[in-house]
């Protein structure tokens, strides 16, 4: 898809704004556009939407051999797809470099952040172990993807059910859904990210960044971290350094955000399983 375009005359008029504290969808600088979470009805399939951006998310899973170095540990593979064209004024790289490298960073703050409890992935030690893979596809692009795919990952994990397995030795029997219950992913917190847009050398920034916007900042930090500000990820994009008052202003502003979309994630999951409990009741009633 064809990258939008800016002009000398939007771009002056967008640096303008900042500098009043003013944004061309009328928010204030650190305000987040309005959040959508879908749940499908296939188990680990969600849409998030942040404004007009929108990522869905498909889990799936398969059993495989652990890492030698993790025998008793289960695997998280996640990867993101994107066919929209993101282009910034800090990035040289081509389109897959930059899709590729925002995938390393939600593998990192998801996966490496201990926010998923391998060893419950493990059916056998040394032997076999769940792989969970979370495929990340932008259907619509309106800037800031990387706070949304980590959101759809994190909802489409939570929303997940692997089959229920019986060991008898060495022997692994996989039960099917109308043997068993499937198990749901045991998740220990959610590591929200929040990204800083950065402009005239840090002097001006806000989040939840537009499009329009991301073609004219400078720089780009994103802070990973969860309801209890421990922090996951950090991240900086870009050449502009940040002083250490700045930093901690921007993850003090997270935490407040993360809290709040934490809460929001929590009771959407919640929602739909009593809406789920109720189908199935439904269901065992006919």
């Amino acid at each position: 898809m064809a990258s939008k375009v800016i002009g000398k005359c939007e771009e002056k008029f967008i640096i303008r704004c900042l500098r009043d504290r003013q944004r061309l969808d009328h928010r204030l600088p650190f305000v987040t556009r309005d959040i959508k979470i879908e749940f499908r009805e296939e188990y680990g399939s969600a849409v998030v939407s942040l404004g007009l951006t929108k990522v869905l998310a498909q889990t799936c899973c398969k059993i495989v051999k652990p890492k030698e170095t993790r025998p008793n540990e289960g695997r998280l593979r996640l990867q993101l797809k994107n066919s929209h064209n993101m282009v910034f004024n800090f990035e040289t790289g081509r389109q897959t470099q930059w899709t590729t490298l925002m995938s390393r960073h939600l593998l990192q703050n998801i996966r490496d952040s201990g926010c998923v409890d391998m060893e419950s992935l493990c059916i056998l030690a040394h032997e076999h172990v769940w792989e969970i893979s979370v495929n990340l596809h932008v259907v619509d692009y309106d800037g800031n993807i990387l706070d949304c795919a980590n959101l759809a990952a994190l909802c489409a994990l939570a929303h997940f059910r692997y089959p229920a397995v019986t060991v008898t030795g060495t022997d692994v029997h996989v039960h099917s859904l109308t043997e068993r219950n499937p198990q749901p992913i045991r998740i220990l917190h959610y590591p929200i990210m929040i990204s800083f847009a950065l402009f005239e050398d840090g002097e001006y920034m806000l989040i939840d960044a537009r499009e329009a916007e991301e073609k004219v900042m400078e720089g780009l930090f994103a802070i990973g971290m969860n309801q209890h500000k421990e922090l996951s990820t950090l991240a900086m994009f870009g050449e502009i350094c940040l002083t250490r008052d700045q930093i901690e202003n921007c993850i003090s502003l997270a935490h407040h955000l993360v809290r709040d979309i934490t809460t929001e994630m929590r009771s959407t999951l919640e929602k739909n399983r009593e809406e789920q409990l109720q189908l199935i009741q439904a269901i065992n009633h006919r």
